[in-house]
């Protein structure tokens, strides 16, 4: 399995994959959060983020 782009992504999001990659070399769970943090919809804030339920999807993502 390949890694998807991480173009489109803001910096923290960047490096937030890399270091799930670093630490559990899972590309396919790796690939779930770039879908996530790509989308349009995305909230740019963290309260926001937490307030709709994205966080929500981050967690069920990282525990499946």
């Amino acid at each position: 399995m390949e890694l998807l782009s991480m173009d489109n992504l803001r910096e923290s999001n960047k490096n937030f994959v890399k270091q799930y990659l670093k630490e559990f070399r899972d590309i396919e769970k790796a690939n779930k959060l770039i879908k996530l943090f790509s989308r349009p919809d995305l909230p740019k804030d963290y309260g926001t983020f937490i307030l709709d339920g994205w966080l929500d999807e981050l967690n069920k993502i990282l525990r499946e």
